[in-house]
């Protein structure tokens, strides 16, 4: 079904074209989390509440990726310096800059490129699934994960590409904005260092503002059935007047973070310690991925109905 007649004169989409009912997952499920305001704490009941539904579904894919980039990222250093992740880390700290690469770096550096390609394009396809399961999980359909994986897999081309032509416009944008402190910065132009913070907090205002503008693009892709491009208007579509608690929300989730990230801010010159630190960090990027996924599908079920007001 469509909606059409709108007083703009244009015509929109119907905002579930999915006519596919997911199947019935085991009754180990509980209550479906009840229906949730468009405000911060509107937003941020509705994803706990989801996550609650299937916390193990939600949980392992998401510690599958966690894992996978720390794999890639130990695996090329270890075959660029001869080193493994902590004792490099705990020997030359992070911020003695590029890695001392070795005679097998370059081949290294590819490899691990690919690698970390082949998991972006696999965090991808979970990412659509997961997001799926939180939309169907939100309204009770209790979805089975299976299912809602095999949904990501099959729009996992059109996710992607959104991603990537969202990481370029983040990309452009970013360099528009410092290009004038790189031209400076390479004339030795010392007047330089007084545009450097003011263009670090413009950069990352409007990243922030384009991240929360975009933030229901996945969902509107793998249950809304748009397009690359159609996705992007439609979460600017339905995230307007809404991004200050959208941005609130997120916020406190990212909050989370503290306790798994703080201790890696301990210096530390003993690896064992510091492989525990980026294990435990792992973990904790693992929970925030989790609690994202329910916040963003969630969020897009409750964005619907206000954003179908408005359209009509």
């Amino acid at each position: 079904m469509t909606l059409s007649s709108l007083g703009s004169g244009h015509t929109v989409a119907a905002t579930d074209r999915n006519h596919e009912e997911p199947p019935m997952a085991p009754l180990r499920y509980r209550a479906p989390p009840p229906r949730s305001s468009a405000t911060t704490g509107g937003f941020l009941s509705a994803a706990l509440s989801t996550f609650r539904v299937d916390v193990k579904g939600f949980l392992l894919p998401s510690l599958l990726i966690a894992a996978g980039f720390y794999v890639i990222v130990e695996w090329t250093v270890l075959a660029a310096t001869g080193t493994h992740l902590p004792e490099y880390l705990a020997s030359t700290g992070p911020s003695t800059g590029a890695i001392p690469f070795t005679g097998s770096g370059p081949i290294a550096l590819v490899l691990g490129g690919l690698a970390a390609l082949g998991m972006y394009v696999l965090a991808t396809v979970l990412e659509g699934g997961l997001t799926c399961h939180a939309v169907w999980l939100h309204r009770g359909k209790r979805a089975t994960l299976g299912w809602s994986l095999r949904v990501g897999l099959r729009h996992s081309p059109e996710v992607l590409a959104a991603t990537v032509l969202l990481t370029f416009a983040l990309g452009l944008i970013s360099l528009i904005v410092v290009a004038p402190v790189l031209l400076a910065a390479m004339n030795r132009d010392s007047a330089y260092l007084a545009f450097y913070l003011p263009g670090l907090v413009l950069i990352s205002v409007i990243s922030l503002y384009v991240v929360v503008t975009t933030t229901v693009y996945v969902p509107a892709i793998v249950v809304g059935h748009c397009r690359v491009v159609e996705s992007l208007s439609r979460s600017a579509q339905m995230t307007r007047g809404h991004r200050r608690s959208l941005f609130a929300a997120l916020f406190v989730l990212g909050l989370t973070q503290i306790p798994f990230v703080g201790p890696l801010l301990l210096v530390t010159g003993d690896p064992s310690v510091l492989a525990l630190q980026l294990a435990w960090a792992s973990v904790g990027f693992a929970l925030y991925l989790a609690l994202s996924v329910a916040a963003i599908g969630a969020s897009y079920d409750i964005l619907l109905t206000p954003w179908k007001r408005s359209a009509m």
